[in-house]
C-alpha cells in the first residue's frame, strides 16, 4: 500500500540553502549513481533469489557431492574447480547480501566519492574500473582493475571491491571471495530449486508497520512510523514496510531498499 499526499506549490525562497549532501552533484554524477544503485539492486535480487528458492546460477554452479558433503561447484570437473558445501555457500551468499545492502545505503545517502573514477573504455570496447586502496600491512597504495563487458558491470565490480575494503573483509582473504564476482554478473540467471537440500532464506512478509517518508526522492532512508498522532508533511509518501531474513525494506522503482528497523529509535 502506498499513499502520496499532495505536494506543496510553494517555491523555495531566493538564496535558499541547497540540499546536502547532493547539492554539488552534477547531472553526470547523479546518473552514474542512480545506475549504480540499479546494478546493486539487480545483484541483490539475484542473490536473494538463490537463497529464497534454493536455486543455482545457471551455467555457473553445479550441484555436486565431494567426500560425502553436498554442495556446489564452480568450474566443475576442471583444475580450477571451486567447491563449497551448502553451509559454506549460504554463509558466502549472506555475506554478499550484507555488502550489497551497505552499498545501497552508502550511495543513497552520499555522492560517489571523487577518488572512485568512472570506468574507462579500451580499444576492444570493454570497460575497466580502477580502484586504489591500501593494504593494512603496507604504506604504499595498491591498485585493482576490473574489466567487464559494460560500464555498469565494471562500475558495480569496482564499487563492490571498495565495499569489501571498507568493511575490512577483503584482507581476511579466503577461497569464497574468488566466487563473489559471479553473483554480480548482470546476465546471471537463477534456476530455482536446483540446489536440493540447501538451506532456504525466508521470503518477504508484511511487517505491520506503516511509515512516513517526508522526502523519499532525496532521503530514501529517513522515515518515521505512522502513529496516527503526528501529521505527515505535505508531499510525504506513506509506505508499508516488509521484512525478510535480512531486515526491513520497501520497494520503489523496481528496487528493494533496506532501511533501519522502524523500532530502533524507540529502544534508545
Amino acid at each position: 500500500m502506498r499513499a502520496v499526499l499532495p505536494a506543496p506549490l510553494r517555491k523555495p525562497p531566493p538564496g535558499a540553502v541547497l540540499r546536502a549532501p547532493f547539492d554539488s552533484e552534477s547531472s553526470t554524477d547523479h546518473t552514474r549513481r542512480q545506475t549504480l544503485l540499479r546494478s546493486i539492486s539487480n545483484a541483490l535480487g539475484v542473490v536473494l533469489g538463490l537463497l529464497q528458492t534454493g536455486g543455482l546460477l545457471r551455467g555457473v554452479e553445479v550441484a555436486v557431492e565431494r567426500n560425502g558433503i553436498r554442495g556446489v561447484a564452480i568450474n566443475a570437473g576442471t583444475a580450477q574447480e571451486i567447491f563449497a558445501s551448502y553451509a559454506q555457500r549460504d554463509k558466502t551468499l549472506r555475506r554478499i547480501v550484507g555488502s550489497l545492502q551497505a552499498m545501497g545505503s552508502r550511495y543513497r545517502t552520499a555522492p560517489i566519492p571523487p577518488d572512485f573514477a568512472a570506468p574507462t573504455a579500451d580499444p576492444s570496447g570493454r570497460f575497466t574500473s580502477t580502484v586504489e586502496y591500501r593494504k593494512p600491512d603496507s604504506p604504499d597504495p595498491a591498485t585493482a582493475e576490473f574489466t567487464r563487458l559494460t560500464p555498469e558491470w565494471a562500475d558495480l565490480q569496482g564499487a563492490y571491491y571498495r565495499q569489501l575494503v571498507a568493511q575490512g573483509l577483503l584482507f581476511a582473504y579466503g577461497p569464497e571471495y574468488l566466487t563473489d564476482g559471479y553473483y554480480l554478473d548482470p546476465t546471471a540467471i537463477v534456476t530455482p530449486g536446483a540446489a536440493q537440500g540447501a538451506r532456504r532464506a525466508s521470503g518477504g512478509t508484511p511487517s505491520g508497520a506503516y511509515v512516513v517518508f517526508p522526502d523519499i526522492e532525496h532521503e530514501p532512508l529517513r522515515y518515521r512510523i505512522l502513529d496516527g498522532l503526528t501529521s505527515a508533511p505535505r508531499g510525504s509518501d506513506i509506505i508499508d514496510l516488509w521484512h525478510d531474513d535480512f531486515g526491513y525494506y520497501y520497494e520503489r522503482k523496481d528496487q528493494r531498499i533496506y532501511v533501519p528497523a522502524p523500532w530502533e529509535s524507540s529502544r534508545k
